[in-house]
């Protein structure tokens, strides 16, 4: 047995068996086996034969391989298997060598498995089904390629999530309701004979037995009033509008009823119907008798019945859009009416408003109101006056109406006799009513208007004072004065009276200082990637608001260590941006001319604040943090996608994609860019739009001509048409720059009657010129574009006095008070003793802030500091046509040198002249009064100017004061003083008399149409005088009593007033030479006294005195330097006190003295 064979071999074994079976292996037990003798016998004992396999010689099989994986709803859509749960039932497809196509299918878990697969390259793919969008894998089709060495591969695996089905929209449908009128010659009219009639087509569900099909909805009641304001077209093809409809969209499919129209009970005609269903309204014999059988307990006929009067509306998929019009007729009209239309014009302030109650035909009131008297007195006023819509009026017949007189807001309180005009105000449309009949015994209806909150309040001045002016009702040829309410003296029917009611709109004022919101933090680089992080970090601000803001004083900070005071003038224009950045070199910041460079103050890369606050109040504030929510861009700034998001919110960010300087991406000081992804490309859906522009009419000729630049910065409003209303549906403000500067569009809206109009509302100085109807109504289809809804304005600016000032202000300017006199306007120095408003800043005199002592600044102008070079007392001492002298002082001996201009200047720039265009050569001589003189001046020119003194540096600058040379005819004429004529001043002492005489006789007044001895008219005509004297006795008390108020609010005879008025006896400022020298005098005296009477004080009292008379030194310094002179009178009576203590002293020491 010892070889070894690749075959088997039989082995016999003799004797006992003594073998185990273990399958088909034989195991010989250690001394049982024999040798192997194929000639010897065995005889009689027992053996077998045992065949044993041998050791193969085949190659071992090859290794095999399995992948795996899960199908997975991914119901966030995200393409990540967030154990979610797996898709059973799903086909998985397999691909790979030896041409392998199989496929299997997923179990209840989701999971499937290919099996006994080789090593090789496999493609393995899911079969899509419908309604499921597959997120993972996202790539290769939406199949994995996997390449098999050594091992399985599991976790292949397949995302999708269930798409929404798309439902097909429900087709919806709309009833349009529409009334036409016709007089008693069938004329297509508005109604506007019948003033106010109202008539109601009222929606009905009825009882779905009672009628022919179910009803599917209730559509509002239609109301119409006359007169009609046409909006559709319906009959004939002469393209002219003869009816007016309301539409009701959005309407389910089926059916819908209309009852019978309820109409005025007299002087109408029984209405007619059409709705459409077989014949088509195209003239007037297309109109029929109701059909009131429809709703009937009979209804066996419903069937039958004419479809077109039935009541029974139903909308259809064939036909989703059905029109009901009723027709009205009037009969012969015989009876007349009153009629009333009354304006209401708002003014900027009450000083626009007419005084035409006291001065009357003196201030250009008309005799009578008529129906151009609002619109003239609008037109004259230079835009500061305009016709206000949505007001409402009151009427009632006296004997009923209770007054509502003053400052009544509102509507008067029920069962006070007041009646409700039938039309409010619109735009260039008066309220109207009518009035059919006027009781017997009636002389005056009453006529009041609803005022409303923020209006100037009326001041019922009877007769009061030529210069008095208010808020004021007048009707017809006017009665009353300065109140809300007015009457009609005997009203005739047939007549139309017209009624104005004048007020002036005070808007709240705002708050002063920068607001939360008006600044908004609005991109930022925080890590820029061409420069260092030192050097090219800012961050940009947009000024939301329509006024400029000026920063300064504002401080930057972070919730940390960081923050830095904006420590000069940095002034974000309205609706415009500033940079703020840590380097202003554009040569090492990256490529940018910041608005500030701060300091103090850097961006973290990752996360940080930025917190703007002013005053103690925060402005706005931003928190990114490097990645979670905001952007985290290197190289690029983060941009607000819109000003107006919430710029805390990470998700309103993105990042600059646009190149600016040296290669970093951002829009420093420009619109950011977009946000939005790109769409894709696909056909623009058809829109209903309503577009213009707005022009500045240079020529004032009315019309737009090429060359008129496009206005940003208004206010475009539209108005839809709702039954007889107009209701504001948005608006616009045409942007200041850009593409589409100065245009507005208004897109996504719905067909109907729209009303296009600007707002005038803080645009001062502009007068409309185009469309001369001040305001656009228009009709618009569906997907109808209309455009070149276009407006123009013209600024005027008044300027008499040529002195470069207007009366308008706004854009107009800083406003001139007193457009007749050069030397009264925003660019000269308050006269701080002459009773006239100089500087046209509201404030006279002692009131201006010119003429007040405020604590001293350095380098200010008209007050000093002790310690410090400081100009103050500036003049201008002599003024001719082409020279003028100037004079300052300062506190210690300085340098003289003055800079001018022909320009204001509110701001400086750099030295050496700060921006002024002249400057004259410095004198070095330093001295504290200076004096200068400037020659080769422009005849007849304003001129700017500041003096400029400096000890050591740096330089100290004055206020800017003003002058104007003479022209050559003036130069040594003296003016004189008009004199009046002596019949001027009778002329006015008669017109006095006259007007007093016209106010009793207005007292006396009695209608010609009542007796003069009725009762009611007696008694009408005393509560008229009684309630003239009592208003005059009441003016007189309060006059008394506001005299009262301020002589006791100023101390009597005003304490300020007294002080000046000895102030300008002494006038110690005015002295020729120097201040030096009268202050050194005075010094002088004072210790002089001391000497002379200090014999007469006792040694132990020499040290009080001297306090006392130090004290008195300290008050002569402190009059002349900060030029409150009336401090001179407590050392003046400290040594008045001081002589007569030492006299008296001497005669008590005298009377001691032994007589001997």
């Amino acid at each position: 047995m010892g070889h070894e064979s690749d075959a088997t071999f039989t082995v016999t074994i003799t004797g006992q068996p003594a073998v185990d079976y273990i399958g088909a292996v034989a195991v010989i037990k250690a001394g049982q086996a024999g040798d192997h003798d194929e000639d010897h016998e065995y005889g009689n004992q027992p053996h077998f034969d045992l065949t044993v396999p041998g050791p193969s010689c085949q190659e071992p099989p090859e290794p095999t391989y399995a992948i795996s994986g899960m199908k997975f709803n991914d119901e966030n859509e995200n393409g990540v298997n967030d154990e979610e749960p797996g898709l059973e039932g799903w086909t998985i497809n397999i691909e790979g060598p030896d041409q392998l196509n199989d496929s299997t299918t997923t179990n209840e878990e989701g999971n499937y498995n290919f099996s006994d697969l080789s090593s090789g390259s496999y493609t393995v793919c899911e079969t899509q089904q419908e309604d499921w969008e597959q997120t993972y894998p996202a790539d290769n089709n939406g199949c994995h390629i996997i390449e098999i060495e050594d091992e399985d591969a599991d976790g292949v695996d397949f995302g999708n999530y269930q798409a929404p089905i798309e439902e097909e929209p429900e087709t919806l449908g709309s009833i349009t309701v529409c009334k036409i009128i016709i007089d008693s010659e069938e004329n297509i009219v508005d109604g506007s004979e019948l003033f106010g009639a109202e008539f109601n087509i009222s929606g009905l569900t009825p009882d779905p037995e009672l009628s022919t099909g179910s009803p599917a909805g209730e559509i509002p009641t239609s109301t119409f009033t006359t007169p009609l304001l046409f909006t559709d077209d319906l009959i004939g093809d002469d393209e002219a509008n003869d009816a007016q409809c309301i539409t009701y969209t959005d309407l389910t499919l089926g059916g819908y009823y209309y009852g019978e129209e309820t109409s005025p009970d007299s002087g109408w005609e029984e209405p007619l119907y059409n709705d459409q269903f077989t014949i088509q309204v195209t003239s007037l014999d297309d109109f029929f008798e109701y059909d009131d059988k429809l709703f009937d307990e009979d209804y066996s006929n419903d069937g039958s019945r004419d479809k077109n009067v039935d009541g029974h509306i139903v909308l259809t998929e064939n036909w989703p859009d059905r029109t009901l019009v009723v027709l009205n007729q009037y009969q012969e009209i015989q009876q007349e009416s009153l009629t009333i239309l009354a304006y209401k014009v708002v003014c900027e302030s009450e000083e626009d408003l007419p005084n035409w109650a006291t001065l009357g035909v003196q201030s250009g009131k008309p005799d009578i109101i008529t129906e151009n008297t609002a619109q003239d007195y609008v037109t004259a006023s230079n835009g500061k006056c305009w016709l206000e819509a949505d007001w409402d009026f009151q009427w009632g017949f006296n004997g009923q109406a209770q007054k509502q007189a003053g400052d009544h807001i509102g509507p008067a309180p029920e069962g006070t006799g007041w009646n409700d005009f039938s039309f409010s105000t619109g735009i260039d449309i008066p309220a109207q009513v009518q009035i059919n009949e006027i009781e017997e015994g009636v002389s005056k209806i009453w006529v009041r208007e609803n005022l409303k909150e923020n209006y100037s309040p009326f001041a019922n001045f009877y007769g009061g004072l030529q210069d008095d002016v208010s808020a004021e009702m007048l009707c017809h040829d006017d009665i009353l004065n300065y109140d809300n309410y007015d009457y009609i003296r005997a009203p005739q029917l047939g007549e139309t009276y017209y009624c104005i009611a004048f007020n002036a709109s005070e808007e709240e004022e705002p708050e002063e200082g920068v607001q939360p919101g008006d600044i908004v933090i609005n991109e930022i680089i925080q890590n820029p990637d061409t420069v260092s992080d030192s050097d090219g970090e800012w961050f940009e601000i947009y000024n939301t608001t329509d006024s400029d803001i000026d920063l300064e004083g504002c401080l930057i900070r972070d919730d940390d260590i960081n923050s830095h005071t904006i420590n000069s003038s940095l002034v974000v224009p309205a609706a415009s941006y500033a940079v703020l950045a840590r380097n202003g070199n554009p040569g090492e910041n990256g490529g940018i001319t910041p608005d500030y460079v701060y300091s103090s103050f850097f961006l973290v890369n990752t996360a940080d604040e930025i917190i703007l606050e002013c005053d103690d109040t925060e402005i706005d504030r931003v928190e990114y943090d490097g990645g979670p929510d905001f952007p985290n861009p290197t190289g690029a700034s983060m941009i607000l996608a819109d000003p107006v998001l919430d710029n805390n919110v990470g998700a309103n960010w993105c990042v600059s994609t646009s190149s600016f300087g040296d290669g970093d991406l951002g829009t420093p000081g420009a619109v950011n860019d977009s946000c939005a992804e790109e769409p894709e490309p696909e056909a623009e859906p058809e829109d209903t739009i309503i577009s213009g522009c707005k022009y500045n009419d240079i020529n004032n000729n009315g019309q737009i001509d090429q060359e008129e630049e496009k206005l940003g910065g208004w206010t475009i409003v539209l108005e839809k048409q709702n039954g007889e209303d107009w209701e504001q549906v948005t608006s616009a403000i045409t942007p200041q720059e850009g593409d589409n500067q100065g245009c507005y569009l208004f897109d996504g809206l719905e067909a109907g009657n729209y009303r296009v109009s600007e707002s005038m509302a803080g645009q001062t100085g502009w007068i409309q010129t185009y469309p001369g109807s001040l305001s656009y109504i228009v009709s618009i289809d569906e997907n109808e574009t209309l455009s070149d809804i276009d407006f123009a304005n013209y600024l005027s600016c008044t300027d008499n006095d040529g002195d470069g000032y207007a009366v308008e202000g706004g854009d107009c300017g800083l406003i001139d008070s007193d457009d007749n006199n050069p030397d009264v306007n925003p660019g000269v120095e308050e006269i701080c003793d002459n009773g006239i408003d100089d500087d046209s800043d509201g404030n006279v005199d002692g009131d201006d802030s010119d003429c007040q002592v405020s604590p001293p600044v350095s380098g200010g102008g008209g007050s000093v500091v002790i310690f410090g070079l400081t100009v103050f007392n500036e003049k201008n001492e002599e003024v001719l046509t082409d020279t003028v002298t100037v004079t300052w002082f300062t506190n210690m001996p300085a340098t003289s040198r003055v800079v001018y201009d022909t320009v204001f200047h509110s701001t400086l720039n750099d030295s050496p002249n700060y921006g002024y265009a002249f400057s004259i050569t410095e004198d070095v001589n330093k001295v504290t009064f200076h004096t200068v003189i400037i020659i080769g001046l422009t005849p007849n020119t304003t001129y700017f100017w500041r003096a400029i003194s400096h000890s050591s540096p740096p330089e100290i600058l004055g206020r800017e004061l003003t002058f104007t040379t003479g022209s050559v005819q003036e130069e040594g004429v003296e003016e004189e003083a008009e004199e009046i004529p002596l019949e001027d001043i009778e002329k006015g002492l008669k017109e006095i008399g006259d007007r007093i005489e016209t106010l009793r006789a207005e007292i006396e007044i009695i209608s010609p149409q009542v007796p003069t001895e009725t009762p009611v008219v007696e008694t009408e005509a005393e509560e008229i005088e009684e309630e003239i004297e009592e208003e005059i006795e009441e003016e007189e008390e309060e006059e008394e009593e506001v005299i009262t108020a301020e002589a006791e609010e100023e101390g009597g005879l005003g304490f300020n007033q007294f002080l000046a008025a000895i102030s300008g006896i002494f006038n110690l400022k005015d002295f020729s030479g120097n201040l030096f020298w009268i202050l050194l005098l005075a010094l002088v005296a004072l210790f002089i006294l001391f000497y002379l009477t200090k014999k007469g004080i006792k040694k132990e009292d020499e040290n009080t005195w001297l306090i006392l008379i130090t004290a008195a030194a300290i008050s002569v310094i402190m009059a002349f330097l900060m030029q409150y002179y009336w401090i001179l009178f407590f050392p003046i009576i400290l040594l008045i006190i001081l002589l007569f203590f030492g006299k008296r002293k001497k005669e008590e020491e005298k009377k001691k003295r032994p007589f001997f």
